[in-house]
């Protein structure tokens, strides 16, 4: 059942997308506010639409023929944002609209036409107390002909996005009841509710390797040089790699999405205890997950590529300057 805390909306039925599909001119390399200026009043209020669903059996380790390729678009953090501190207004919501219409153009329906079978796991807030309207709002609009299934859940008082991403694993693992999951998906791609991908041909390039970790770009060059700071908004890994090593290792560890209550672990060069201001940022931000990956054995670590080129940089917090790779719906 749907509920506003530690709950999950499980595998539901594939939904018809007669009111669900957005429609609209693919996005190209262009600013929030002009994919804004460029989205109708007719495809946000088709994608607000509720509908009820029932559920179906649990998924299972077959191959379908007509997809043999499988990928996760794991999605967490705060959706409806309005800015950098503004969740759930009515501007917020609409923001949220564009960013999944851009989701969708430039990242699913690829991934659908490449020949993946494309799952979505958000994990996220709630708009309303003690409700599930924008729950269900929510999932509805990301429904569309090129995503398989939609998995919600609200994760109550969890605000960072480790904590986001632990609430998603232990769903996962708990829904499939098995530990086939671990070869399930060919990749999974982390990303934000928030985020507008600009180029469909990005997306291809971090399904191309099964062996290699994509990230956007680097980060400016004193931090990189510094702590070997990485962009986290987007980051697409090898399936299995994110199950096993992956999550064991790294995932909300220091640096790498960690989670609040976690003890802060010093790698060399991140900022310390004495920059108390800028250690739970890092700390709680995945701009460290590339030097705990190239911390594990050689036998298990994998490959390493970027967007957008070794010798591009760009600011750690991606909403001071623009990149071809993505864009916020910061408003």
């Amino acid at each position: 059942s749907e509920t506003t805390s530690e709950t999950t909306e499980e595998l539901f039925d594939k939904p018809t997308t007669e009111s669900t599909e957005l429609t609209s001119t693919p996005i190209s390399e262009a600013k929030s506010e002009d994919i804004l200026k460029s989205a109708s009043d007719a495809s946000s209020e088709a994608a607000s639409e509720i509908h009820e669903h029932t559920r179906s059996p649990s998924i299972t380790p077959d191959r379908s023929p007509q997809f043999p390729k499988r990928v996760m678009v794991l999605i967490t953090g705060q959706s409806a944002r309005e800015g950098r501190r503004k969740v759930c207004t009515d501007r917020g919501k609409h923001l949220q609209r564009m960013a999944i219409q851009a989701q969708t153009d430039n990242m699913f329906k690829p991934l659908h036409e490449e020949g993946y079978e494309v799952d979505i796991q958000i994990v996220t807030n709630s708009c309303e107390e003690a409700s599930t309207k924008w729950a269900k709002k929510l999932r509805s609009m990301y429904k569309s002909e090129y995503v398989h299934r939609v998995y919600l859940s609200i994760a109550g008082d969890k605000k960072n996005r480790g904590e986001h991403l632990g609430h998603a694993m232990r769903i996962m693992r708990g829904q499939t009841e098995s530990s086939w999951i671990d070869t399930y998906y060919d990749y999974v791609i982390l990303s934000r509710p928030d985020v507008i991908p600009l180029n469909p041909a990005h997306t291809l390039a971090m399904v191309e390797d099964p062996k290699t970790v994509v990230f956007p770009f680097k980060c400016e060059p004193p931090a990189w040089n510094r702590w070997r700071c990485i962009a986290d908004i987007i980051i697409s890994l090898p399936g299995n790699f994110f199950f096993t090593s992956f999550r064991r290792q790294c995932l909300q560890h220091t640096g790498c999405f960690g989670a609040a209550d976690l003890p802060y672990v010093e790698h060399e060069g991140f900022p310390n205890r004495t920059y108390h201001h800028k250690m739970n940022y890092v700390g709680q931000s995945g701009h460290g997950c590339l030097v705990c990956m190239e911390e594990m054995d050689e036998s298990i670590r994998p490959s390493f590529k970027y967007l957008l080129g070794d010798d591009y940089h760009n600011e750690v917090n991606a909403r001071n300057f623009w990149n071809p790779v993505f864009t916020l719906n910061t408003g």
